[in-house]
């Protein structure tokens, strides 16, 4: 069984009227067949008997969430399936379940990349690979050259997924392929939301927490910078809401 997918609209403190999407559990429905979007992480997560898929985002909370739904029994699609995940794979394999994911504001989004994989000098063993396989990215960047080194890095298919666009781990060719949209600004009260298709899951656990004590924060992001990044992200600000 799976829930309707809604846009249910909330003020959005501090934001001037903004407006926050996520979803809500509603009216019960029959499940469709899973329709693969446009990119497909191999960290995502099947629940026990295929019964909801988690499409994982990258920098979206998504160690704490896997942590989560790996203790009750999830497994993750890298470890269930040895091969790519195409749109065949997907309707060879996954019976109609219940798909969620959660997004992130695009300024924090960055931020949190640029943390925990471009700032730290030296560099950790995994991120020096990953500046290894991007020219012009290096340890030590401050935030403004790591945002404009994205604003011209790689065409949309081809870019890193720590910073690739959320929308197109949602979505296909024609729109969402979700269930249930949460945010990570609002992930306990999502996650319990989810409760009906996922269990109790308990306390979000912190896992792989950026430490924001020093750099920019969300709101001295320079005006530039916020620029190049509603530029890059714009599909990700008005399909989830965000306000740039």
């Amino acid at each position: 069984m799976a829930v309707d997918y809604v846009h249910h609209h909330e003020a959005l403190a501090g934001t001037g009227g903004g407006f926050l999407i996520t979803g809500r559990l509603m009216e019960m429905r029959t499940p469709s067949v899973f329709e693969m979007p446009r990119r497909m992480s191999g960290e995502s997560m099947l629940g026990p008997g295929q019964r909801y898929l988690w499409l994982c985002i990258p920098k979206n909370a998504s160690r704490s969430i896997a942590t989560m739904l790996g203790d009750a029994g999830a497994a993750r699609l890298m470890e269930s399936y040895q091969g790519p995940l195409t749109g065949e794979w997907a309707s060879a394999n996954l019976q109609p379940l219940y798909v969620f994911a959660f997004v992130r504001n695009p300024y924090a989004r960055a931020l949190s990349a640029w943390l925990n994989k471009v700032r730290p000098a030296p560099p950790s063993h995994n991120a020096a690979a990953l500046h290894a396989r991007h020219p012009g990215l290096r340890s030590g960047m401050d935030f403004d050259e790591f945002v404009q080194w994205l604003g011209g890095a790689y065409p949309r298919g081809q870019i890193d997924k720590h910073w690739a666009i959320q929308s197109d781990f949602i979505c296909g060719n024609e729109g969402p392929k979700t269930d249930f949209v949460g945010r990570v600004e609002t992930l306990e009260a999502d996650m319990a939301a989810l409760a009906e298709m996922t269990g109790d899951l308990g306390p979000v656990p912190r896992k792989n927490v950026t430490q924001k004590s020093e750099g920019p924060t969300e709101e001295a992001i320079s005006r530039r910078s916020r620029d190049v990044l509603h530029s890059i992200y714009r599909e990700d600000f008005e399909r989830f809401g965000y306000r740039p």
